[in-house]
């Protein structure tokens, strides 16, 4: 929580083209989303992204040791 409070005060003042500064940007414009949402949506897109990828080379291996 700490990293991604870190790096949303950062993109506050210097946006980049990335997800974050466009989460940040909706939720300033519309306040669709409080800080906590915000917040929860980076670590859920962090985790989502690993857990895939994770999943993603375990299953790949497992067929090609299968294949052996």
């Amino acid at each position: 929580m700490g990293y991604f409070g870190r790096l949303i005060a950062e993109r506050r003042a210097n946006p980049r083209e990335d997800i974050i500064s466009a989460l940040i940007e909706a939720q300033e414009e519309g306040g669709r989303m409080s800080e906590e949402e915000l917040l929860g949506t980076c670590i859920l897109l962090l985790v989502a992204g690993h857990e895939t990828t994770v999943n993603l080379f375990g299953n790949g291996l497992m067929a090609l040791l299968a294949q052996s």
